[in-house]
């Protein structure tokens, strides 16, 4: 844990803002991100996002940079689930999940790893953290959020294949 106050507290601050200056968005901003995809370059996508992780391992997960953490694992998890890398993709799922500022709103994270179960064949899996999902989802409000689209039609997928049709028109 970085200690927030006194000189320590500053340069740790000052750290992360360089790295994410000078490392991270710069890769944000160029031909290399993993927008790369869209140009059917998962290769150069997945050394982007591997770049990025590797420039990201040494900061905390701060104000800082929370949702760097959060978009690195998020692109890593998307990457690795187009290039059927799904272990690689489900441990960026995990990561994603895991992070300290979604506690309070851990189905942000658990979206990824829905998909990546479904199309790993992990079915039980993918109905287990669904309904964690789920209890989340409705706890934060019922957020109307198109990130979560592919992770409820991959829980309607599996339901669908089991032919339970109830529970798949319920997703």
């Amino acid at each position: 844990e970085v200690e927030r106050g006194g000189e320590h507290g500053h340069r740790a601050e000052q750290r992360t803002l360089v790295v994410v200056e000078e490392v991270v968005a710069p890769l944000d901003r160029g031909s290399e991100r993993p927008v790369a995809v869209v140009d059917g370059d998962l290769p150069g996508a997945a050394a982007t996002v591997a770049r990025r992780l590797d420039a990201m391992a040494t900061l905390p997960v701060d104000a800082m940079s929370g949702m760097d953490h959060a978009d690195a694992h998020l692109m890593g998890a998307h990457v690795d689930m187009a290039s059927g890398r799904l272990a690689t993709a489900r441990a960026h799922a995990d990561a994603l999940a895991g992070l300290p500022f979604l506690r309070e709103e851990p189905h942000v994270g658990w979206a990824r790893r829905i998909e990546i179960d479904t199309l790993a064949g992990h079915h039980d899996d993918a109905l287990a953290v669904a309904e964690r999902f789920r209890d989340g989802w409705v706890r934060a409000g019922r957020p109307q959020v198109n990130n979560f689209g592919p992770a409820a039609y991959a829980v309607a997928t599996v339901h669908g294949m089991r032919s339970d049709e109830a529970a798949r028109a319920e997703w």
